[in-house]
């Protein structure tokens, strides 16, 4: 698999999203990227089928993130899988981040679909009942997400 790699992310303010370009082709679909700022560890690997997100989701790792993964969506086709069983924690800021990708997933014919999300972050998608609208695999969710499946 091809790697993408990137250095350390701002976190900077993200006023607007920019243009969707679904079905773009890249040259490189394989992605790794790695942030440490502030002690503050995030990683991203995979394609644009599958993503492992790792460390913390949080305001000093999201703009990387937001780039790696509306990358992702605009490169491929079908379910966009993000595999969060390595992810240690996130804030409002990183769950924003998932809340966009979802939109623009979304608005790209394509479907996010989060699997093995940790407990204590399970906790906080029953709490904001955005587990109602993700679609989310792995896990008992108190009532479920969404539907997951063709």
């Amino acid at each position: 698999m091809g790697e993408f790699e990137a250095g350390t992310g701002t976190g900077g303010n993200f006023a607007a999203e920019e243009a969707v370009s679904c079905g773009e082709t890249y040259a490189d679909n394989g992605y790794t990227r790695t942030t440490s700022s502030g002690g503050t560890d995030m990683h991203i690997r995979g394609d644009h089928a599958e993503l492992v997100v790792g460390g913390r989701l949080d305001v000093r790792s999201a703009a990387d993130a937001r780039t790696v993964l509306h990358t992702a969506v605009d490169s491929g086709e079908g379910d966009l899988v993000l595999d969060l069983a390595e992810l240690d924690s996130w804030d409002a800021t990183g769950l924003g981040v998932i809340m966009g990708v979802h939109r623009r997933a979304g608005r790209c014919g394509r479907r996010l679909v989060l699997r093995d999300v940790p407990p204590q972050m399970q906790r906080l998608l029953v709490a904001t009942r955005l587990h109602r609208i993700l679609a989310i695999e792995g896990g008992d969710l108190a009532g479920g997400g969404a539907p997951v499946g063709p």
